[in-house]
């Protein structure tokens, strides 16, 4: 009995921790130039609790022909429209297929403030200081595809 007990309990308890976890749904592909013209990519992905209390945006930037240093000193993402600037953090940075993956985040406001706008440029800095400028290939693309991640329940 004793045993059973503790054991329900350990369930319940784990049940309650697995709410509170987010999950993702579907990514979405960007691409985008830098001044040399080749591309790179961005993949966005929509993270939410369970019961959508909590919604945000992870950025996965694939920066490809860099050469890898100083890689835990990036600090921000920003796409420009006009004078606006839409901003998110960083987080960690990986290689992975010859390519540097900087990770970020964006609050959902953030992205919904981005979609009504026309971004066409994106930097990232490194130390406050911009380290890469890149356009974003097409603009159309670019906001229909933050319109896809942003409906997806």
């Amino acid at each position: 009995v004793v045993l059973l007990t503790f054991f329900l309990a350990a369930s319940d308890s784990y049940a309650d921790e697995s709410e509170k976890k987010t999950y993702s749904t579907k990514n979405i592909d960007v691409t985008v130039k830098d001044k040399d013209g080749y591309n790179h990519f961005l993949v966005f992905t929509k993270v939410m609790t369970p019961d959508k209390s909590y919604v945000a945006y992870n950025v996965e930037f694939w920066v490809n022909n860099y050469v890898y240093s100083e890689m835990d000193t990036f600090s921000q993402i920003s796409f420009k429209a006009g004078k606006k600037s839409f901003n998110g953090n960083f987080y960690k940075s990986d290689v992975s297929s010859n390519a540097l993956v900087l990770y970020f985040y964006m609050e959902e406001s953030v992205i919904k403030g981005l979609l009504a706008s026309s971004a066409d440029r994106l930097s990232i800095f490194q130390k406050n200081k911009t380290v890469f400028e890149y356009t974003i290939a097409t603009k159309d693309n670019f906001k229909k595809a933050l319109k896809e991640i942003t409906t997806v329940e």
